[in-house]
């Protein structure tokens, strides 16, 4: 078995990821594509090298070379769709929103991230996995979204739209709400969000 690699086949091994490497480089992609349908397939936790290799037509020597063992391809994974997911928060003028905005915002990167493929498959088939992997990588997680959700609400406590706040603080809360809702979704996931976020965020221009 090759560095890092998950158990095989057998019972459910743990997932150790210690943090997650930096957005990887687009050449990478087809690697991440075939890990992907032998993830939804086999299961995180069971999924070899040999068998992504197999799903891109390659040896498992080059599978190892241009991205390690399953753990170190899972990690990839999670760092290239988590970015794709912060790439799709639209820009905005900050004159012309609200705390609706951020409600919106939060609930479509939760639709969106529920829909992944991967994330489906353990969260029907193998939950034991979700707990080591927030345990190790959810600081990462709330790191990556602070750094994009930041400026957007500074951009919005700025124009008086939401209430002055400490960006990273509020970011992080909404990281936090947002992981809740995908592990244990609600009926009206935006008028939950909203009936919880706006008393926070309502700014005094908001409330006239």
């Amino acid at each position: 078995m090759g560095d890092g690699e998950v158990e095989a086949r057998g019972g459910p091994a743990a997932l150790t990821l210690q943090a997650l490497p930096g957005r990887p480089s687009s050449a990478l992609d087809p690697l991440l594509d075939a890990a992907t349908a032998c993830f939804v397939r086999h299961g995180v936790t069971r999924t070899r090298v040999p068998d992504i290799a197999a799903e891109m037509g390659v040896s498992r020597v080059t599978v190892y070379r241009q991205a390690g063992g399953v753990e170190q391809i899972l990690g990839l994974l999670i760092s290239r769709d988590l970015q794709r997911l912060l790439d799709g928060i639209p820009s905005f003028d900050g004159e012309e929103a609200d705390p609706d905005l951020v409600v919106g915002i939060l609930s479509g990167l939760i639709t969106s991230a529920r829909s992944h493929p991967v994330l489906q498959k353990v969260l029907r088939d193998e939950p034991a996995v979700i707990g080591p992997l927030l345990a190790t990588e959810l600081p990462e997680i709330i790191d990556r979204a602070g750094a994009v959700l930041s400026p957007l609400l500074d951009l919005l406590a700025a124009a008086g739209r939401i209430a002055q706040r400490d960006p990273r603080i509020v970011s992080g809360w909404l990281v936090r709400i947002g992981i809740s809702l995908l592990l244990a979704p609600v009926e009206d996931q935006e008028g939950f969000l909203g009936e919880v976020l706006r008393p926070v965020l309502q700014g005094p221009s908001a409330e006239a």
